[in-house]
């Protein structure tokens, strides 16, 4: 027997298919759901927010854009000096620089500089040689003023005082009594003949205080050394003769009056005073210069000490004494130094105010500044300075409590604040220098806070 399938049985399978794939389309429809619905959640957020922004009121759109509320700013407490420091440049100069004129030649047409130039950069000391002019010798003599007159035998006074000092220095002379006597005489004597020339003499005054012949000659009256007689200067002016044109009482013969007597004596033309000795040659005459005369300058002489000429602008010359201590820095390194002098200069020519002058030295005497006579080098000030070391805090944390009183608020170790009270030494370019008038309430290392 055959049997048939009806077509609808055929097409029944053929549309349900496998059984096995019946879910294979079933996942990617899980995903497409749970995407669309966080989607969703995403847009209804940002809806959301978007319709809160525009609904907010005044007040709140205000405190949103407010800052927060400030937090306190605390500063460590230091210790210190409180001082400005400031550099300026300075020039190493003398502590005196000066210069004089040669003395001129009595009698003569012109004053040359004729042997023995000083040397640029030489020491000179009182009683040396400083030049030679029209062959003559010129000695340089530490005395606070101008020699005026020759000097020599019978004279009194202080410039014999300063020429016996010169003499005593160089070992001629063994005392000063401000009078030229007969050991003077000799000690002048022996100081041209060292120095290789012969000493200008004269006639001593006769007894009766009438002097005889003045003019000088060229030779030594007496080369004795000084410490050959004991006599003092007076004692020996009496020796002069007063019998001249006197006759023997016995015979009735005229009596030869004593041979004149001639004493070294030290003309003003070869004596130049200078006012500190020793003195280094800064700039000095050579051979053939003239001198004297109407120049103002012939040579000129310093100190033999270097000092730092430092120039400052009015106002920071006012907060700068005599006796600060600053630092010389230069090539070879830095020195401390103290203040000798603050000199104010005349104004100029228009009125206006000219800076003031430091002059500095080196603290100790036997430091050098570790440079030379022009060299530049800077000068570091210590300006304003607030004696002794303090705790030092910011400006703004001080609250005024008075004339050199306040408070400051430290912040405690638990984090709580407390004020403490504390005396004011100064303020400097926004810091300021304290003391806790209660021992042990603020230390280095604290916080306080600002403003």
């Amino acid at each position: 027997m055959i049997l048939l399938r009806s077509g609808s049985d055929r097409d029944e399978k053929e549309v349900g298919g496998d059984p096995r794939d019946s879910g294979r389309g079933r996942p990617w429809r899980r995903r497409l759901l749970i995407g669309g619905a966080v989607g969703g959640a995403v847009l209804l957020v940002a809806a959301t927010w978007s319709l809160a922004s525009i609904f907010q009121s005044p007040a709140q759109r205000e405190a949103n854009a407010s800052a927060p509320p400030p937090q306190p700013v605390f500063a460590a407490v230091t210790s210190g000096v409180l001082a400005d420091k400031r550099s300026y440049p300075g020039v190493v100069a003398y502590r005196s620089e000066t210069g004089f004129a040669l003395p001129a030649a009595p009698d003569a047409v012109r004053s040359v500089v004729t042997g023995r130039p000083p040397s640029v950069g030489s020491t000179i000391d009182s009683g040396d040689v400083l030049t030679e002019v029209n062959t003559r010798p010129v000695f340089v003599v530490a005395s606070p003023f101008p020699f005026f007159r020759d000097i020599g035998f019978g004279d009194e006074g202080a410039d014999v005082r300063v020429l016996q000092e010169a003499l005593v220095t160089r070992g001629y002379l063994n005392g000063i009594d401000e009078r030229y006597g007969a050991q003077t005489a000799r000690a002048v004597a022996r100081w041209y003949k060292d120095a290789g020339y012969p000493a200008p003499t004269r006639q001593r005054p006769s007894a009766n205080g009438t002097s005889n012949s003045s003019n000088s000659s060229s030779g030594s009256g007496t080369s004795s050394s000084s410490n050959s007689s004991s006599r003092s200067d007076t004692s020996e002016s009496s020796n002069s003769s007063s019998n001249a044109g006197t006759s023997d009482s016995t015979t009735g013969a005229a009596v030869e009056p004593p041979a004149p007597v001639v004493d070294a004596f030290v003309p003003v033309s070869e004596l130049m005073a200078l006012p500190s000795l020793p003195g280094v040659v800064i700039t000095a005459p050579v051979i053939g210069a003239q001198v004297g005369g109407d120049k103002a300058t012939d040579l000129t002489l310093g100190a033999n000490t270097l000092v730092v000429r430092v120039e400052l602008p009015e106002a920071d010359a006012a907060g700068v004494a005599a006796g600060d201590v600053v630092t010389v820095v230069s090539k070879s390194g830095q020195v401390d130094a103290v203040v000798e002098a603050v000199d104010a200069q005349a104004p100029d020519e228009n009125g206006g105010a000219r800076p003031s002058v430091l002059r500095v030295a080196p603290k100790n005497e036997s430091d050098a500044l570790g440079a030379e006579r022009g060299e530049t080098v800077t000068v570091q000030v210590l300006n304003a300075v607030v004696s002794g070391e303090f705790l030092i805090v910011p400006t703004t944390a001080v609250v005024g409590r008075g004339e050199g009183r306040g408070v400051v608020v430290k912040r405690q170790t638990d984090g709580s604040l407390a004020e403490v009270a504390v005396t004011v030494a100064g303020s400097l370019r926004g810091m300021t220098a304290v003391a806790a008038e209660d021992a042990g309430t603020l230390s280095k290392g604290d916080d306080v806070r600002v403003g």
